[in-house]
């Protein structure tokens, strides 16, 4: 019992590792171009399956959005788009960590990774467990990067 609970437990610290390496990837993709169309958007987010593999990507969430601050320090989403799941609307608030709206009028890309484990063995004791990672970078060429006029299908 002690080593499949050990493979479970590595198991799920694998994936973990995982989830957070694929929220890091796609916000650091993301945050490289000037601007990003439907094609470019689409490779990023598939990039989030080899990043996962060997484990199923085929209920992971992936949403990668840019989040801009106005004079106040409001937040607000400025595009986003989901693999896998529903993309912020446009214009919605956003909550930042601190210290990410100060100075204000900033822009930020924000990648969230969500991925919903269940241990083969030790299911019935601790059901699906979900795995969430977001990250925060600034664009790295400009100021605000322009999104997709519309994101690839899911």
């Amino acid at each position: 019992l002690l080593y499949i609970g050990g493979v479970e437990l590595g198991d799920g610290l694998q994936i973990k590792s995982k989830v957070t390496e694929t929220a890091r990837t796609v916000t650091d993709l993301a945050s490289r171009y000037a601007g990003i169309d439907t094609a470019t958007m689409s490779a990023i987010l598939d990039a989030a399956s080899a990043i996962v593999a060997p484990y199923a990507s085929s209920n992971m969430v992936v949403t990668v959005s840019e989040v801009s601050t106005d004079a106040k320090g409001q937040a607000t989403i400025t595009w986003s788009c989901s693999l896998n799941g529903t993309a912020h609307a446009v214009g919605a608030p956003a909550t930042l960590p601190s210290g990410f709206n100060d100075p204000p009028s900033v822009s930020l890309i924000w990648g969230e990774v969500t991925y919903p484990y269940s241990p083969q063995l030790g299911y019935v004791i601790t059901g699906t467990v979900s795995m969430y990672q977001s990250m925060y970078f600034y664009p790295r060429l400009v100021n605000s990067v322009s999104g997709p006029s519309a994101c690839p299908a899911s």
